[in-house]
């Protein structure tokens, strides 16, 4: 399960002028190429559309959404989302899904179904459940944890939901190792809190402090307590499917960028795209998008100067599986729990959050 936590545009653009695609020619022109048709790039496609520009979005994968899918039981035909479940009860969100004429409601998910238990999945050993009074005692811990992380941190970087506007010179505490920060402010309660919601970021003790704020900013953690927004129908990929149908041609599905050039070309991009059984295409483009996580192995074919090769072989992208698989007589929700680890933080690789059973009824 993973929760979308922005569905902001992270683009900036200025002196766009809409240009049309050339007649009888395979070339393209427009004033905006997207690569990736995940959350990041159709958002930025629908609001540039909207803004009068003209786009193109390339996507590898053969539908738009990136991380959100739904599975159909095709014996039932009951659906079961996966990768992105939820999104974050933010004005954003509100505003993309009437953009886009989805329906939608404000919960606090119940996943799962039958009788749930804690097992630490690397040793199999059970994780009995917490008493009354430790319950209570956890749940004021929490509250206490909450308190001080909004007081003493997410007060002070009012922007870090917005992007990675960093302020100059960067504040020492966000290069400090994630666990030292929470020990600071006294917020280590809501550390298992923070690793559920971000399946999976790596060992948070030991993240930067800036990617740890990020990573639990303030929709996330309002939204924690207020509840997460999601389609009415249940089927998380009706928002996308509403945005492939906004957009229509403006989206080039199961796409391979093959070069990226932005220097022989006064004041523009060319990118030469193919599709499966279609001759390469040219695409001109005014302005460049990469909504895709910048690593070597994503762009390392594009004329990246010797500053961003740099750059961007510090970057990497750690990921998850999602998937659905049919276990006869399995009707339970077992959690992941490190019993040995800081914040009891699931050992990767593995199963990193749960097992859960879903009730299909005809």
């Amino acid at each position: 399960m993973m929760f979308l936590r922005d569905v902001g545009l992270c683009a900036l653009w200025a002196g766009i002028v809409t240009a049309n695609q050339s007649c009888g020619s395979p070339d393209v022109h427009v004033d905006v190429a997207i690569i990736g048709g995940g959350s990041g790039g159709i958002h930025a496609a629908i609001q540039l559309k909207d803004a009068g520009a003209s786009v193109l979005v390339v996507e590898k994968k053969d539908r738009i959404g990136g991380h959100a899918e739904t599975y159909v039981n095709p014996e039932t035909g009951v659906s079961a989302n996966v990768g992105v479940v939820v999104f974050e009860n933010r004005d954003i969100v509100h505003q993309y899904f009437d953009r886009l004429g989805v329906p939608y409601s404000v919960s606090i998910p119940n996943f799962g179904g039958g009788p749930s238990a804690t097992y630490d999945f690397s040793t199999g050993v059970k994780v009995p459940p917490a008493t009354p009074a430790q319950a209570q005692q956890q749940q004021k811990a929490v509250q206490d944890a909450v308190q001080a992380y909004s007081e003493n941190v997410l007060s002070k970087y009012p922007w870090i939901d917005d992007g990675f506007l960093v302020p100059n010179p960067i504040p020492d505490e966000l290069y400090m190792p994630f666990g030292e920060l929470a020990h600071k402010y006294n917020f280590t309660a809501l550390m298992p809190s923070m690793w559920s919601y971000n399946w999976y970021a790596g060992n948070i003790t030991t993240l930067p402090s800036l990617y740890g704020i990020k990573n639990f900013g303030p929709g996330l953690l309002n939204s924690s307590a207020t509840g997460f927004v999601r389609p009415k129908s249940g089927v998380t990929t009706s928002l996308y499917d509403a945005a492939a149908k906004d957009l229509g041609s403006s989206v080039l599905l199961s796409s391979t960028v093959h070069s990226v050039d932005r220097q022989s070309r006064s004041g523009g991009v060319t990118l030469v795209v193919s599709q499966p059984n279609k001759p390469p295409q040219k695409i001109y483009a005014k302005k460049l998008l990469v909504a895709i996580p910048p690593t070597l192995t994503n762009v390392g074919k594009y004329d990246l100067s010797k500053n961003e090769q740099n750059l961007f072989s510090k970057f990497n992208a750690l990921a998850y599986f999602a998937g659905v698989c049919h276990v006869p007589g399995f009707n339970a929700s077992l959690h992941n729990f490190g019993i040995n680890t800081p914040f009891n933080q699931p050992i990767a690789p593995g199963n990193n959050g749960s097992l859960q059973h879903r009730r299909h009824h005809h």
